[in-house]
């Protein structure tokens, strides 16, 4: 597969090590930016447009928006990029001291909500709760059905009681739109007042917002970092195509855009800008939805894995930038296993298209393709077309539905990712039977739920790389989804952009920016 050097360098240089990191820790305040200068507005491209500024029906996964939710709401805990360790945010305390059946929250003191009322433990009881209201329409309630109950012990302090023991959760909040809380008395003054002025504990509060249009935000004078935001304000909008993005910053019309185009990368880099990149485990990947016919079939997914050239599809849809995910674990991650993921072979391939057309079922096919996913299609339509007895035809979507169709389950094909530092609980709510809609490809095995669990509970590295050896074993034979690029997430900026700072799934926070003249 062609790479370009650049692009090989922004990948290797950010490689990131997954750990058996332990849940919870103490609080730790974000370090400040060598000599900020203060004051300016930067310009953001995020790959998504919200609907609405409700916390729980924002996405923070990857570029989609970042940077608004935390703008408005900033984050409950933050990552080391490296090892991955939780840092606290918002709250002083995440942790458990039961093997993840409990869990203490305890928030900062001090902390307010930009209408200067106090964030509190009932403020952060009241956005997980209703995130787990299907009538609240988030895409994460799968995430937010980890949690069986939470009890308030005083203004600052809840004790979590989740439905099963979840020694990771910490990790599944710092993924998801559960990181940000609004006011829960802005919020029950309903969705109209809310979205004319969300309140959050964010760096930055609302000045200006059209549905559609420009976010125009200014600096929070009740945030609760000292000195910070440095900047007065931003100007957020969302283009979904990556071109489209990346032209915004060439022509200056934008600071930053959030990515994960490897080839965007690599071409900012080689026009004189920066690109800051953020690699986790697991990939991109064309999930199958195993619930409905025809991938209902374990022969009708392995077929399509074997049929696929994974590196062509790369050239096709990435220009040859980046890496092809070879196993789940990366090689340098103590839980890694020498499993492959995927097998090239058109001649299983074209066996197992004939026999499911010889059984009254040749393989047919959609896939939802959403604004900015045409590539991928195409290259999976030109590639498939040289077979016989398949066909893959397109399933247009609005990208309003991007994060709800997953969810519903309304697909049969459709182009998402796995990603992860510590493996729980993104893999366990991604491919185990009880995750609910969170397992998007609906997979329900015994023998991965039970691999499952066992990594999730396990108590040393030796026992969870076991565990999750017998999960990259299943994954392979399963074939719920084909893994077809390493995950890249990041930003690409202009030179004069300083203070980048991501955690999770590259979710810049923007506290942190600062401009130089």
């Amino acid at each position: 597969m062609k790479k370009s050097t650049t692009a090989a360098a922004l990948v290797v240089a950010a490689a990131i090590a997954l750990s058996g990191c332990a849940s919870g820790g103490a609080s730790s305040d974000p370090a400040p930016a060598a000599n900020p200068i203060s004051g300016g507005i930067a310009r953001v491209v995020e790959a998504g447009t919200p609907t609405s500024l409700d916390p729980a029906l924002l996405q923070n996964t990857g570029p989609r928006m970042p940077v608004t939710g935390n703008s408005l709401y900033g984050q409950l805990v933050t990552d080391d990029p490296v090892t991955g360790e939780i840092k606290m945010g918002l709250l002083k305390e995440f942790a458990t001291s039961d093997g993840g059946k409990t869990f203490t929250v305890r928030v900062r003191e001090g902390v307010k909500f930009s209408d200067g009322t106090p964030f509190t433990a009932e403020a952060v009881k009241f956005g997980w709760d209703r995130i787990k209201v299907p009538t609240t329409g988030s895409s994460v309630i799968a995430t937010g059905a980890l949690v069986d109950n939470i009890k308030i012990v005083d203004e600052l302090t809840a004790t979590v009681t989740m439905a099963k023991p979840t020694p990771h959760f910490p990790s599944a909040v710092l993924f998801t739109q559960m990181n940000w809380i609004g006011s829960p008395t802005a919020l029950q003054a309903g969705a109209e007042a809310f979205n004319a002025k969300p309140v959050g504990a964010g760096p930055f509060v609302l000045e200006k917002w059209t549905q559609g249009d420009v976010l125009k935000l200014k600096k929070n004078q009740n945030y609760y970092v000292p000195d910070l935001p440095h900047l007065d304000g931003l100007e957020v909008r969302g283009i979904a195509d990556p071109s489209l993005a990346y032209n915004a910053l060439a022509s200056g019309q934008a600071d930053v855009v959030m990515t994960i185009s490897q080839e965007k990368a690599a071409n900012a880099v080689d026009a004189g800008n920066v690109a800051t990149p953020y690699v986790l485990g697991g990939g991109n990947a064309l999930i199958m939805n195993t619930s409905k016919a025809p991938f209902d079939d374990v022969r009708a997914r392995q077929a399509v894995s074997y049929a696929l050239d994974l590196d062509k599809l790369s050239e096709a849809v990435y220009g040859g930038f980046g890496e092809l995910p070879k196993t789940l674990f990366k090689a340098d991650s103590p839980l890694f296993a020498d499993v492959p993921v995927h097998t090239y072979d058109r001649e299983k391939a074209q066996k197992l298209f004939n026999e499911l057309a010889a059984e009254g079922k040749p393989l047919t096919f959609s896939m939802a393709l959403f604004p900015g996913g045409s590539a991928m299609f195409e290259a999976i339509q030109s590639q498939l077309s040289q077979y016989q007895n398949v066909k893959v035809t397109a399933n247009q979507r609005d990208q309003s539905e991007q994060g709800s169709l997953p969810v519903k389950g309304d697909f049969q094909m459709l182009s998402s990712a796995i990603v992860f530092n510590d493996p729980d609980p993104r893999i366990w709510l991604a491919l185990h039977g009880e995750a609910g809609s969170s397992n998007y490809s609906r997979l329900n095995d015994a023998q991965m739920n039970t691999a499952l669990n066992a990594g999730r509970d396990g108590k040393t590295i030796e026992e969870r790389a076991d565990a999750y050896k017998k999960v990259a074993e299943r994954f392979q034979e399963l074939v719920p989804m084909i893994l077809t690029n390493v995950s890249y997430f990041g930003s690409i900026e202009s030179s004069k952009v300083n203070g980048i700072t991501m955690y999770g799934m590259g979710s810049l926070a923007p506290d942190t920016l600062w401009l130089q003249p």
